[in-house]
């Protein structure tokens, strides 16, 4: 909260456990619970943040790698083109007025008679799909199909409602930030299958 100019947190010790994404994990359930009401409440924004759109369009991962003198993948220079267009649609589609959590993996969840978030450290405002979104590289990566991750996913009203090509744009975001990176060479390979999967190339 914000009182005569000053920002005051309150932190709460929690007990639990960080979740297991795999297929047929109990956990799923109350994670899926715990997104969907995130994006219920923090839709529009209870405080003023960086806009999701804002961050990226200065991240621009793609846009990067195309003026460095990195190697890139194969896959990724032979489609480099089309990756800087997903990636300038990527930019307009996060666009949106939900407080967003921006870093969600299971790191940042903790399960025991519910699921909670924590580390808020790269929230956003944007689009209400961008947190289910995220999650849903999380679950391939952890062993789900992507037509598994996305069903878990469309259980989340703001992710089942979410324009297709906003949704594709948004995981070539994610892709591109992990290829610039470089430090996640295992999610960067989940996150290239998972684009072809979209663009079913």
């Amino acid at each position: 909260m914000t009182a005569e100019g000053w920002h005051v947190l309150g932190f709460e010790a929690v007990t639990g456990h960080h979740p297991s994404l795999a297929p047929g994990s109990p956990d799923l359930p109350m994670v899926a619970e715990t997104v969907a009401a995130m994006t219920r409440e923090l839709t529009p924004s209870p405080v003023e943040l960086e806009q999701s759109m804002d961050q990226w369009a200065w991240s621009a991962p793609w846009r990067r790698l195309s003026e460095s003198d990195r190697e890139l993948d194969g896959w990724d220079k032979a489609h480099l083109p089309e990756l800087l267009d997903w990636e300038r649609r990527g930019i307009e589609a996060v666009d949106g007025s939900s407080l967003v959590h921006s870093d969600l993996h299971p790191l940042n969840i903790l399960v025991s008679d519910r699921a909670r978030v924590v580390d808020w450290a790269w929230s956003s405002v944007g689009a209400p799909w961008l947190d289910p979104a995220a999650l849903v590289l999380r679950l391939v990566a952890d062993g789900h199909t992507p037509q598994q991750a996305e069903e878990w996913a469309n259980a989340i009203p703001a992710y089942r409602d979410a324009p297709a090509e906003a949704v594709t744009a948004f995981a070539v975001l994610v892709f591109g930030m992990w290829a610039y990176r470089g430090a996640f060479p295992g999610l960067t390979d989940v996150a290239r299958q998972y684009v072809r999967y979209r663009l079913a190339t």
